[in-house]
């Protein structure tokens, strides 16, 4: 039962990804090869910022930062995660076919909040 009911789910997602001429492989592909580049963008910005991190609880504990857009590793690390961040997004926005107006409007949004919600806070 659990088996026919996750190939009912990619079943229906390959033929809506075969419609918008999406290949779910590169979607993917393009999800994993921005991995690297997205947290690089953040050591980028810590090492910026000169904060060391040992772990995760410590950047949890140091809330009370502000980003320097003054210092040139910052505003790469910025640069280089919302690229990364964007890109698999970016393929859809540009080689998908069939795109309903309001998608192309979804995503350009999405990525838009998203970068200034980055950069206000």
């Amino acid at each position: 039962m659990k088996n026919s009911f996750f190939a009912g789910i990619f079943e229906k997602l390959n033929k809506k990804a075969s419609y918008y001429q999406i290949n779910p492989s590169v979607f993917i592909g393009l999800y994993l090869f921005s991995f690297v580049p997205f947290y690089f963008g953040i050591y980028l910005i810590l090492l910026g910022l000169g904060i060391k991190v040992d772990s995760i609880t410590d950047l949890v504990a140091k809330r009370d930062f502000r980003i320097d857009f003054n210092n040139p590793l910052v505003v790469w690390g910025i640069l280089i995660n919302r690229l990364a961040w964007a890109l698999p997004y970016f393929y859809v926005q540009f080689f998908g076919k069939n795109l309903k107006w309001y998608y192309h409007i979804l995503i350009w949004a999405w990525v838009g909040l998203s970068a200034m919600n980055f950069l206000l806070s």
